[in-house]
């Protein structure tokens, strides 16, 4: 028991020294573009509007809240993508395997939120969170042009 719960930590150590750069970006990435845009997500930076996964962090925040149905009027995908980070790190870490299935398994979520998507534009945009209009560099760029 004790040699399969360090086989377990040597996998997750492993990977923690293959992506702490990465990790380390992406950090430094959304806390710059939260304090210059006062926002994270390059389609509302730049556009203004919601992307697919707007609302995303926003319900893994809440989850790890423990408001469920919070998270789940957030954006319920949020419990797809946990499900399939639970499975890898399962098949990765505690089996030792390979993920097998992974590619269809995103694709699915990914056309699955897209379509969510347009129904949200539809249904809730600009007026109800995460679906508003927000201010953007391109707009504001083509106002500073354009002179309006």
């Amino acid at each position: 028991m004790i040699k399969q719960i360090a086989l377990i930590f040597n996998r997750i150590w492993t990977d923690v020294k293959k992506g702490w750069a990465g990790v380390l970006a992406l950090y430094l990435y959304i806390r710059v573009a939260l304090i210059v845009f006062k926002a994270a997500c390059p389609t509302v930076i730049f556009l203004g509007m919601p992307c697919p996964g707007c609302g995303l962090t926003r319900a893994g925040t809440l989850v790890l809240q423990k408001d469920f149905s919070g998270a789940w009027e957030m954006h319920p995908f949020i419990y797809a993508w946990i499900l399939l980070v639970l499975y890898i790190c399962y098949k990765r870490y505690i089996r030792g395997t390979a993920i097998t299935g992974l590619i269809p398994m995103v694709i699915a979520i990914t056309i699955s939120m897209f379509v969510f998507y347009v129904y949200r534009m539809y249904r809730f945009y600009p007026n109800v969170e995460p679906m508003v209009q927000q201010d953007s560099v391109l707009f504001d760029l083509l106002r500073r042009i354009m002179g309006f």
